[in-house]
């Protein structure tokens, strides 16, 4: 059964938000606030493998615009080159915060995000 687009593009929102965001990020991995990415490990998988953000810029390229494709699968290979899961262990969140290079993470995901149409499902 396929995800209608709209509300694979919804999800696929939800997810870029939570990247581009290291003030969520923060406050869901330590706690201070409840979320479903509670931690990096559930954010990569969530990505990945629920709602398979590869697969959809694949898929949707057409749709979304090569601009944004482009955003897409640079965000997408950032997130690749993370050693998840961080030496064999789940990551700790302070360490992936204060890496330098998860800034990037999070400028990219931001483009992504305001190059995505917005989604009709709500």
């Amino acid at each position: 059964m396929s995800i209608p687009y709209s509300i694979w593009l919804g999800n696929v929102r939800l997810i870029v938000e939570a990247f581009a965001s290291p003030t969520f990020q923060r406050e869901a991995w330590t706690g201070e606030i409840t979320s479903s990415f509670g931690s990096p490990d559930e954010m990569m998988c969530v990505y990945f493998d629920d709602v398979l953000v590869p697969d959809f810029i694949k898929e949707n390229s057409d749709e979304i615009g090569e601009e944004c494709a482009t955003a897409g699968v640079a965000l997408t290979s950032l997130l690749d080159n993370f050693p998840w899961p961080m030496d064999g262990e789940f990551i700790s969140a302070e360490v992936l915060l204060n890496m330098p290079q998860w800034v990037n993470v999070c400028k990219v995901a931001s483009i992504f995000l305001r190059c995505l149409p917005i989604s009709e499902a709500a």
